[in-house]
C-alpha cells in the first residue's frame, strides 16, 4: 500500500479550513450537491454541503473568476438533508478512494449514479437517527434505485449555439439543466419538457 505524502503547510491549511467548514454546518439544515462542469476531467464531479442550494453555489463558482476551471458547473444533483455538515464529511469518508484534487479541494473521480446513491443512503441514515433519537415513527426505507432511475433517461440534446451558433451535440439527463457549448463554452438551456419530448 502506497504511503501518503504529508500535506504542504498550505495544503495542511486548506485542510484545517475544510474540517471548521463541516463544523460549521453540523446541525444545519441544508443539501449535499453534487456539480458537474464538462471543464472538468472526465468522470471529475465536485460534492460539497450548503445552507443554501446546489445551484446557488454552482452560481457563485461561475462568478468566481479565481476557481481556475474553465466551463460551467451545473447541480446534477442535490439531497436535503437536516444536517448537512454531518452528512457531507459522511459522504467524504465514504467516498475517500475517489477524492482528487489538491489538500482540500471537494473533487472526486466517480460516476454520477454512484455517487448519487452515497448521498441518498447517508442523507437517509441521519435523517433515520434523527427519528430514533427524537423518537419519530421511521416509514418504510425507500428504495434508492428506484428513485434514482427517472433521474438518469437520457437524450441527445442537439443545439446550436446561442453565442457562437455552431452546431453541437450532448447526451443529457432530466438532471441537467443545458450544455455548455464544446467550442465556447456558453451556456445552452434546454427547452422547458425537452426529456420527455
Amino acid at each position: 500500500m502506497k504511503a501518503r505524502t504529508p500535506m504542504s503547510p498550505s495544503n495542511s491549511n486548506r485542510s484545517n479550513q475544510r474540517h471548521h467548514q463541516f463544523r460549521r454546518n453540523h446541525g444545519k439544515a441544508g443539501v449535499v450537491y453534487v456539480l458537474t462542469n464538462p471543464g472538468l476531467r472526465s468522470g471529475w464531479c465536485k460534492i460539497g454541503c450548503s445552507t443554501r442550494s446546489g445551484a446557488l453555489r454552482a452560481t457563485e463558482l461561475n462568478n468566481q473568476a479565481t476557481t481556475g476551471t474553465p466551463g460551467i458547473f451545473v447541480c446534477s444533483f442535490e439531497r436535503h438533508t437536516m444536517n448537512c455538515g454531518l452528512a457531507e464529511e459522511r459522504v467524504f469518508e465514504r467516498l475517500a478512494d475517489f477524492r482528487r484534487g489538491k489538500g482540500g479541494q471537494e473533487y472526486f473521480e466517480i460516476e454520477l449514479p454512484m455517487a448519487i446513491k452515497a448521498i441518498i443512503i447517508i442523507c437517509d441514515s441521519i435523517e433515520a437517527e434523527r427519528r430514533t433519537s427524537e423518537q419519530i415513527p421511521i416509514e418504510q426505507p425507500l428504495n434508492t434505485q428506484e428513485l434514482i432511475k427517472p433521474f438518469f433517461s437520457t437524450k441527445i440534446f442537439k443545439q446550436k449555439c446561442c453565442k457562437c451558433e455552431q452546431s453541437f451535440q450532448v447526451t443529457l439527463t432530466r438532471l441537467n439543466t443545458g450544455a455548455a457549448c464544446p467550442a465556447c463554452f456558453a451556456f445552452n438551456e434546454v427547452p422547458d419538457g425537452w426529456i420527455d419530448s
